[in-house]
């Protein structure tokens, strides 16, 4: 028997992109950036070759985020009149419940599965159908059709709510924007050197984009988008120097953490609690297993009691180390609010890391 091993490299490429706009309202000119991550993926079988499959999962990473770049938008409103043109919603709404094709293929798979039977059913019965006898056909037809017409159905749901999407129901007033819209810029003349910038618009935030929300660890929010800004220069434990960024000695995947910055301190502390944890799972879950093999709830010999025991604690204690510390000892918690759109709101141990990154955020968005 030959056995197949690989290892899978995972590769994420930010990329930015300056869009101009000109209003279809008012003719106003303005400006804004768009902000996509690109995905790649790429194997070295045999953990052979991992430098390549490094370099392809960036390639194919680097062309995923040229393609959203080329492909999407966001609705970022006109800053003179609030209007948002109808191609920047038009490619908005594009994006939007994809998944619609995926339900449709699991309806009319399961349609196949259905309607094939029914219809063996009738054309191969014990009589088979009678000459002229329609009614077995559409007793066929009704077991099927609803299928097809579910089917039918996904897709015009996903076109109404698509359509919902309409950012100009409040103009003139400002529109109701998603989180993590990006800011309008216009040119800006320095009086003092003649030269030309951009500078961002100061907008209008929705209530659902507050960032002052409860959270299991530290009290306040902030919300980003990938590639918006940087971490701040601060431990998000202590706020002091950074000498390093959160890692822990095992993790199910990479995707699994966010490199937030850390002192060497604080740093080993939160290491130290991890082993701390990690041990503790590990015994908890070994006598769990050793209870219920030699507790007498499980009826086996001597062998048999150890086999699923040694079984158990295989599988059992990895999952258990790798969920419960990760758990209880993330100097941060994190939330996805868009993925497409790489939308992310964020909370520390320390609320002054917080504020300290929100501040960046305002900055860049034109609302400090």
């Amino acid at each position: 028997m030959i056995a197949y091993v690989a290892k899978s490299i995972n590769s994420l490429v930010a990329g930015r992109q300056l869009r101009q706009v000109d209003c279809e309202k008012c003719g106003a000119e303005y400006y804004y950036e768009l902000v996509r991550v690109g995905m790649g993926q790429a194997s070295a079988p045999y953990y052979v070759g991992q430098k390549w499959a490094a370099k392809r999962a960036e390639r194919a990473a680097e062309r995923a985020v040229a393609k959203r770049l080329a492909c999407e938008s966001e609705m970022v409103p006109c800053p003179k009149c609030n209007w948002v043109s109808a191609s920047m919603v038009e490619r908005y709404r594009r994006r939007r419940y994809g998944t619609g094709w995926v339900m449709m293929i699991v309806l009319l798979t399961a349609l196949g599965l259905l309607g094939v039977p029914v219809i063996v059913t009738v054309e191969e019965g014990p009589r088979g159908p009678r000459p002229g006898d329609v009614r077995p056909y559409v007793m066929a037809a009704a077991y099927t059709s609803p299928l097809i017409l579910s089917a039918v159905w996904v897709l015009a749901i996903r076109s109404m709510l698509r359509q919902r999407i309409d950012p100009n129901r409040t103009f003139p007033s400002a529109p109701l924007l998603p989180p993590g819209t990006p800011p309008a810029m216009v040119r800006r003349t320095d009086p003092r050197t003649g030269e030309e910038r951009l500078e961002a618009v100061p907008q209008q935030v929705r209530a659902e984009e507050e960032e002052l929300r409860p959270g299991q660890v530290g009290g306040e929010w902030v919300t980003y988008r990938a590639g918006q800004v940087a971490f701040p220069a601060a431990c998000c434990v202590c706020t002091g120097a950074p000498t390093t960024t959160y890692s822990v000695p095992f993790k199910v995947s990479e995707a699994d953490e966010v490199n937030v910055p850390l002192c060497r301190g604080c740093a080993r502390g939160l290491k130290l609690k991890w082993w701390v944890i990690a041990l503790a799972a590990a015994g908890v879950v070994a006598g769990v297993l050793a209870i219920v093999a030699w507790g007498g709830v499980v009826k086996a010999d001597a062998t048999g009691r150890a086999i699923l025991f040694t079984i158990g604690c295989v599988f059992g204690v990895p999952v258990a180390v790798a969920i419960v510390p990760a758990m209880l000892c993330k100097p941060y918690r994190i939330k996805v609010v868009d993925g497409d759109r790489g939308i992310f709101r964020l909370t520390a141990t320390n609320p002054e890391f917080v504020r300290a990154m929100r501040k960046q955020v305002r900055e860049a968005e034109g609302r400090a």
